[in-house]
């Protein structure tokens, strides 16, 4: 297998990052916009989603490690597309914060 070069590394890190600054504050507004929720709660829902992405983070680095990488990425492009078409057809409170932790 060859050697991922660390700039492409880099790259997809602030791809990562830049798409996370824009999720916050739209999943915020829509959230005590169209759902009517507290910023309590909106920061509960932010909170939760960026602990089930450090977990979903650590487990897919362990995956990786001891599967084939292959299989790993087609699942999770599987799961995220389950988690789209399921955020489209029902996105009311509650199921909208599970959703965005899946």
């Amino acid at each position: 297998m060859s050697e991922m070069k660390l700039r492409w590394l880099a790259v997809a890190a602030m791809i990562n990052n830049l798409g996370m600054s824009f999720v916050w504050p739209l999943t915020s507004v829509y959230l005590h916009n169209q759902l009517h929720q507290s910023l309590t709660v909106i920061g509960v829902v932010l909170l939760v989603n960026s602990l089930t992405g450090v977990a979903g983070s650590t487990l897919s680095g362990v995956l990786y490690d001891g599967h084939n990488p292959f299989k790993l990425l087609r699942g999770a492009a599987i799961i995220l597309l389950g988690v789209m078409v399921g955020l489209t057809l029902w996105h009311g409170w509650p199921i909208f914060p599970v959703w965005l932790a899946i």
